[in-house]
């Protein structure tokens, strides 16, 4: 591409994004379901508390909290895991802002950590040297099914030695 479609180059999406939001049959019954109700809320509603402990037996957990969105659940990580002032929590560097804005909100630090241009996940060689004793989590970001960042994680909780 010697010219990008902004400033005048060819163009690189040609069909339109699909629809949003996504819903069948079911969606829309279950909506109806809810809203003539009249319990829109999550208090005196019923429909969230089924799914959190659908969603919790579906994963073997004792617990599923829902929440509004991701940037919400990485708050409720960060208070669950007591996280706050004077803990750092290692963030790739691309990444939605959610992830190191989460880690502010809980008062602590985020320390960014480039990611590998082959898969834009977080580099284990680099989280390594990031690691200090203040770090307190590894937020680790997904792209495309991509789960390297996995490894790194699991050995950081567990204790294990890099290498």
């Amino acid at each position: 591409m010697s010219q990008l479609a902004l400033l005048g180059g060819p163009k690189t999406k040609h069909k339109p994004f699909p629809a949003w939001p996504q819903y069948d049959e079911n969606e829309r019954r279950a909506l109806n379901e809810v809203l003539e109700s009249r319990l829109w809320w999550r208090t005196e509603g019923t429909k969230t508390l089924e799914f959190e402990q659908a969603f919790a037996r579906y994963h073997g957990a004792k617990h599923g909290i829902a929440v509004t969105n991701g940037t919400a659940a990485l708050e409720v990580v960060m208070a669950a895991l007591k996280i706050g002032p004077g803990d750092e929590v290692i963030v790739p560097d691309s990444t939605f802002v959610a992830t190191a804005s989460a880690v502010l909100f809980a008062g602590a630090m985020p320390v960014m950590v480039d990611v590998l241009s082959e898969t834009d996940c977080i580099d284990p060689d680099l989280v390594e040297s990031a690691i200090t004793p203040r770090t307190k989590a590894i937020i680790a970001v997904h792209l495309g099914g991509i789960l390297l960042t996995l490894i790194v994680c699991t050995k950081f909780l567990r204790g294990i030695v890099f290498r």
